[in-house]
């Protein structure tokens, strides 16, 4: 089943992506951007408690594929 929350984070990880590839880390400002999208506000929100969902096995693949962007 196809869902928003997935799309829009599966969106915003492309963005991450670009931004991991033009700077080099995903520690970015708040303020930062890539493709259009708010990647520096969304990195914040995402890291916050409960921020990669609340369904554990979710929050895992979501955090498996920040992890292959960039483990540190």
């Amino acid at each position: 089943m196809w869902d928003t929350a997935d799309a829009a984070f599966t969106e915003t990880l492309a963005a991450a992506r670009a931004y991991y590839a033009q700077h080099g880390t995903l520690a970015a400002p708040r303020h930062a951007t890539a493709l259009d999208r708010a990647v520096g506000r969304w990195l914040t929100n995402i890291r916050g408690p409960g921020g990669l969902g609340k369904d554990d096995a979710r929050a895992e693949r979501r955090a498996a594929a920040l992890a292959a962007i960039d483990e540190a």
